[in-house]
């Protein structure tokens, strides 16, 4: 199988988390959903790459303005392949966040959160980590913490 197919493999995955209908994982997605849609914001607009303080591993030259992808149609592609967000269940909503914040192919905008989620062993620990990333990257994105 050529390297680039990989990722248009269909995956189910079942896993039975004691917490997956917890209050406090439910009200930690809450939490995460705006923080997502600011990451989508900067991270999809181009004027937030001529920040040189902002590190993108997609910049044409390290340390330049000017990145090698439209991030907005990367993100919009990303978005098209995810579905809708999946806000009622914690692991989904994890899994889905991951994947919206370190798209393939990657912006290099935000710490690498993937397979710390598949590791996590429930739902809470997932939210907690995705939380993390998606601040992670925002402060990056903003230039205020870069990478």
């Amino acid at each position: 199988m050529p390297a680039t197919e990989w990722s248009l493999n269909q995956v189910d995955c079942v896993i039975q988390d004691d917490d997956c209908n917890d209050v406090n994982a439910m009200e930690r997605v809450q939490r995460i959903i705006p923080l997502l849609g600011k990451f989508e914001s900067l991270a999809s607009d181009v004027k937030t790459y001529e920040n040189t303080d902002v590190v993108a591993t997609c910049r044409i030259l390290k340390g330049q303005p000017g990145i090698s992808v439209d991030p907005a149609a990367l993100l919009r592609s990303v978005r098209n392949d995810l579905g809708e967000m999946p806000c009622k269940h914690p692991t989904d909503f994890s899994f889905w966040g991951a994947a919206l914040v370190n798209p393939l192919p990657p912006l290099g905008v935000s710490p690498e959160i993937r397979g710390r989620i598949l590791e996590a062993p429930n739902a809470l620990n997932r939210l907690i980590l995705l939380e993390w990333g998606v601040k992670r990257a925002i402060r990056n994105l903003e230039g205020t913490d870069p990478l």
